[in-house]
């Protein structure tokens, strides 16, 4: 799943890449958003609900190690990576969770080189938030500015 799961990252680091530099080529932004809670219920329920039939399939048809954590981690990236491209803040929040999913996969599966790539990607997350919370204050100390 981890393998498929980097080739949608490509697919969709193409996708962000042109969704933002489409906008910033007509001079409209994405601007950075959020959720209202009802939102991230239905998120957190769907995905909750297609790991746990993806993790049937890997557990039953393919014989994973650990089905249940593989599917969570690669369900829910899925679903964030979208958050990501359209700029919807909460994504940041997720992918805490998602990393600290993913290390504890990778530590049972003993590949720890990866544990420290998503540490990396862990502090990442935290200074994404930080960041794009920053530039949420300063456009709405100026509205009639895009940053």
């Amino acid at each position: 799943m981890q393998a498929l799961l980097n080739i949608y990252y490509m697919g969709m680091a193409v996708y962000g890449w042109t969704l933002w530099r489409k906008q910033n080529q007509t001079q409209e932004y994405v601007v950075i958003s959020s959720r209202p809670a009802k939102f991230h219920i239905v998120f957190i329920l769907s995905g909750l609900a297609l790991s746990l039939a993806t993790a049937y399939y890997l557990d039953q048809v393919i014989g994973s190690r650990l089905p249940y954590l593989d599917a969570f981690v690669m369900v829910f990236s899925v679903m964030n990576t979208v958050l990501m491209a359209r700029k919807v803040i909460e994504n940041w929040l997720y992918w805490l969770v998602i990393n600290s999913a993913a290390i504890a996969l990778y530590w049972q599966t003993g590949y720890y080189v990866t544990i420290v790539m998503f540490g990396m990607y862990f502090f990442l997350a935290i200074a994404g938030y930080l960041n794009w919370k920053k530039i949420q204050r300063q456009s709405a100390s100026k509205p009639n500015e895009t940053l």
